[in-house]
């Protein structure tokens, strides 16, 4: 099993010395890939909001699906005992959820266990900022992608016909 942290995906803008305002995320983040999963949505992606945890199932090609979770920080100790047994604990009490235990788990878990928030100036120092360089926000509605993209192509438009000469 592996753990991530999220400090290291703004680094041009920390060598840069442009610090961000952050604040904590009361979440830590537990995800794998599982094949012949069947949703009960068909091929929908499935989320559940368990106030304040969060799960989701996201089909994939080739008839896998990410499943994912997002429990409150202080849940943390138990899942860190057995992840995969949280996890299939945790679907077998949400209402309408796929039976894990009847897939197959094709990868290990992967997690997160510290997701800040960051918020810094979209420019400082001759430099602008897209995607997690600017924002780095709570992932449990999947936006990060689509912030990047989003924040990239405001920047391109900004800067205009000029940043495209090398």
């Amino acid at each position: 099993m592996k753990h991530g942290n999220r400090r290291d995906v703004h680094d041009v803008s920390i060598l840069a010395g442009v610090p961000a305002t952050t604040s904590p995320n009361g979440r830590f983040f537990y995800y794998a890939y599982y094949a012949g999963l069947e949703l009960p949505s068909g091929t929908g992606s499935m989320l559940w909001f368990d106030d304040p945890d969060v799960a989701y199932c996201f089909p994939n090609d080739d008839g896998k699906t990410i499943v994912a979770v997002m429990p409150r920080k202080d849940k943390l100790p138990r899942f860190r005992e057995d992840v995969e047994a949280s996890v299939l604990a945790m679907f077998d009490a949400l209402p309408c959820a796929p039976k894990l235990r009847n897939a197959r788990r094709v990868s290990e878990f992967l997690g997160m266990l510290e997701m800040p928030n960051h918020v810094r100036p979209a420019s400082a120092r001759g430099m602008a900022f897209a995607g997690d360089a600017a924002l780095t926000s709570d992932p449990v509605f999947g936006i990060g992608c689509g912030w990047a993209l989003q924040s990239a192509e405001w920047l391109g438009r900004h800067r205009g016909p000029r940043a495209v000469q090398a």
